[in-house]
């Protein structure tokens, strides 16, 4: 089975929802999936870029070998980002080359997921996932006072390695809603 996921910023996001992902994949009985991220260039970065529906045929249509296509994309604080991301998994479906796209959006960031999956958090999780600002009230603050800001992607890659996917679950509900639509959409 092929995935393809497709991120603001397949850099940094991507050291992050890597783990995460497998583990989803696992979860659903499909831990040997072909996992990929769609390389964005440099000039195709944030939602406005990824949500475009001319970007996302093209990566469609240039991949048509892979099976799922998951679009994650931060909420940033905004309310109707989930139905434009419903939109866009209509659109796909509706297709007369059929895709499945399925998509979420962190509350409010990626980041927001890999803090809550750590065991030491100095915060409870519902004042991480609540506000807009978690990068620069929690994440940068927890990566300093791990020491691991010299590390790849910030800390991203290695929080994302320690992060528990159960806690992530728990308390991030857009993950949970995800595995489910995941499992859905790989039955017979």
């Amino acid at each position: 089975m092929n995935v393809m996921v497709i991120t603001e910023d397949h850099t940094y996001d991507q050291q992050m929802l890597k783990p995460i992902l497998r583990e989803m994949l696992a979860s659903v009985d499909k831990p040997r999936a072909n996992l990929r991220f769609y390389q964005n260039s440099k000039r195709r970065r944030g939602y406005e870029k990824v949500k475009s529906w001319e970007f996302l045929e093209q990566v469609f249509d240039q991949n048509r070998l892979v099976h799922l296509f998951l679009l994650i994309v931060d909420r940033d604080g905004v309310l109707h980002r989930r139905a434009d991301l419903d939109d866009k998994e209509t659109r796909a479906a509706n297709r007369e080359a059929r895709v499945s796209l399925l998509s979420a959006h962190a509350f409010q960031e990626i980041e927001a997921w890999i803090l809550i999956g750590q065991d030491n958090l100095p915060w409870p999780p519902v004042e991480i996932r609540n506000d807009v600002d978690v990068k620069e009230r929690f994440y940068y603050p927890f990566v300093e006072r791990e020491g691991l800001m010299v590390t790849p992607g910030q800390g991203r890659a290695v929080l994302a390695q320690r992060a528990n996917y159960i806690r992530i679950k728990q308390f991030c509900e857009e993950v949970r809603g995800l595995e489910e639509r995941v499992r859905i959409s790989l039955e017979p």
